[in-house]
């Protein structure tokens, strides 16, 4: 089994009181709406938990923001933009200097803001437990987002990064986890347990679109897409991913050369300090590397990582040096439309799930209508990816159910989409031999139909 967290946050998200007052309870917050950057900073000096800061639509800030209050997890600090459409931006200033957002307290929400003109765009230092969804980061002299100085348990996901390394190219990351070596005895090493979920990194990266420092551990990077236009080759910069960290996880990703030539791997794992580098896994990524020489992962000496079911266009080489492949990984389901079913349809049919296009859908309205997969023999179902009409708008709710003989039904889950990407989203449970899969819709949050643009199922 393998362990896929659409989006590991907790119910607390949910709440939405916020404001200026500096009460520790959840019943005592407040909330503020800010469209000048005095506002702001006020309002960030004076966050407590259960706080909710709220940039009108459209409104432009500029400064350099800090976000030093604590919050805790059942009341976190929320920073949003009033609209997803048209959203808040903060202005750093210039791209020569300073942090246009630094973060440096505990569990934060920062919902839906364009972040930009300055050195670095977000940076966590010792901060941790703090979602970010929704956001755009761009025009930044270095480094897009920074986790570093010990920040911990936090998650990036439905967000665009691009246009970064403006000023130095060889520093222009999008995703930066943990410290060079060379400056531990500055900050704490240990950035751990960090998701990088359902983003797009690039164009306009110029360094790797995610680097993985030595020291920290367990990074997960899932389910994003890697556009390699601007790739620069400073510094090193020639993957989509450097790995130095230990224990860190890359899979369901999709990455595009799109012709750079700067870049010769997508994946890379290093030992840059002895001890660390160790035991990357690379699982179900497809790449796009229009070349047969370019490596999918390629592990120097020292380092280790193992890989399976990573997929790459046009044929060549799959792995370099210390990594051990295997074919236990999941493989998608070969399926034809006559293998799909469903209750019922509004003209939108079933098979329109599987035709690869997710301009096409199957739609039907009431709770408790499904759609069903038939598989040409009964195989152990790993996970299923779905993806959802109007799913960066809404969330829907729905089951997923195993069959054996078809008539005979076991739900291994039971949850809602994100309600933050129209792509593919994965769904994981324990694994199960099935030769049946449905899906049971629930409505979703506008209104009661059930909408599947495409659908996976991945089996091993």
């Amino acid at each position: 089994m393998k362990i896929h967290p659409l989006f590991p946050v907790s119910a607390a998200l949910l709440l939405t009181v916020s404001g200026l007052m500096s009460a520790a309870s959840p019943a005592d917050a407040a909330s503020v709406t800010c469209s000048t950057s005095s506002c702001l900073q006020t309002a960030l000096a004076n966050a407590a938990p259960g706080d909710t800061i709220t940039l009108a639509a459209g409104a432009q800030l500029n400064g350099n923001f800090v976000a030093a209050a604590n919050g805790t997890a059942a009341a976190p600090i929320t920073l949003q933009s009033a609209s997803v459409s048209n959203k808040a931006t903060l202005d750093g200033g210039g791209t020569g200097s300073g942090y246009t957002l630094h973060v440096t307290g505990d569990h934060w929400v920062i919902k839906n803001l364009k972040v930009k003109n300055a050195k670095k765009g977000i940076v966590l230092d010792h901060a941790n437990y703090t979602l970010i969804d929704g956001a755009e980061v761009f025009q930044i002299g270095e480094e897009g987002v920074h986790y570093r100085d010990g920040s911990s348990n936090n998650t990036i996901q439905n967000s665009y990064i691009h246009d970064v390394g403006l000023v130095n190219a060889g520093f222009g990351e999008g995703v930066y986890v943990g410290s060079d070596q060379g400056k531990w005895s500055t900050f704490n090493k240990s950035t751990n347990d960090n998701r990088i979920v359902g983003n797009t990194i690039g164009p306009g990266v110029t360094a790797e679109h995610i680097d993985i420092k030595e020291g920290s551990e367990r990074t997960l990077v899932e389910n994003n897409i890697f556009n390699g236009t601007g790739i620069s080759g400073a510094n090193y910069a020639d993957s989509f991913i450097d790995v130095k960290g230990n224990g860190d996880v890359i899979r369901g990703n999709t990455g595009y050369r799109n012709g750079n030539s700067k870049i010769v791997d997508a994946f890379q794992v290093h030992e840059r300090v002895t001890g660390w580098g160790k035991n990357a896994s690379f699982v179900d990524n497809v790449l796009h590397l229009d070349n047969s020489a370019a490596y999918v992962v390629n592990a120097d000496a020292g380092a280790t990582a193992t890989a399976s079911g990573n997929t790459r266009t046009p044929s060549g080489n799959m792995y370099k040096g210390n990594v051990t492949a295997s074919a236990s990984g999941a493989s998608k389901a070969a399926l034809t439309a006559s293998s799909v079913t469903a209750s019922t349809h509004d003209g939108n049919v079933p098979g329109n799930t599987i035709d690869g296009s997710l301009a096409t859908r199957w739609s039907a309205q009431g709770d408790g209508q499904w759609i069903a997969y038939q598989l040409s023999a009964a195989q152990t179902v790993d996970y299923v990816k779905l993806a959802w009409h109007q799913g960066s708008s809404r969330t829907s709710s729905f089951d997923i159910q195993l069959s054996m003989n078809g008539s005979t039904w076991t739900t291994v889950y039971s949850g809602t989409s994100s309600g933050g990407t129209t792509g593919l989203e994965t769904v994981d449970f324990p694994d199960a031999l099935a030769g049946h899969i449905r899906i049971v819709g629930h409505g979703n949050s506008v209104n009661t139909w059930n909408s599947i643009t495409e659908a996976e199922i991945w089996v091993k």
